[in-house]
């Protein structure tokens, strides 16, 4: 729920090796249905480039890591993707 939480989780996952990389977007302005009501948040998010094999450790660190009960937390795999960029994100996630 801030640009400082957004990068801390970010630049850890990195860090860590989780992800190649992470794109940091917002703020953005979100209205949800929350526990029978009606919300308003103003979130940050964060885009991490990952190989599936690394998915499930990256998702369970942010969950630990994150503030919300219930972070959005989407997997979008590439249905294609350049070979030489592929190779960077396992090349750059492999030592985790």
């Amino acid at each position: 729920d801030s640009m400082e939480e957004a990068e801390l989780i970010g630049k850890y996952m990195v860090k860590k090796r989780l992800a190649a990389c992470v794109q940091i977007s917002g703020p953005l302005k979100s209205h949800f249905w929350w526990k029978g009501k009606l919300d308003t948040a103003t979130e940050w998010q964060c885009r991490f480039k990952t190989s599936g094999e690394k998915y499930g450790k990256l998702e369970k660190a942010i969950q630990e890591m994150h503030s919300y009960e219930l972070p959005q937390i989407i997997a979008v795999p590439a249905a294609e993707i350049l070979e030489p960029f592929r190779e960077w994100i396992i090349n750059e996630t492999e030592s985790s």
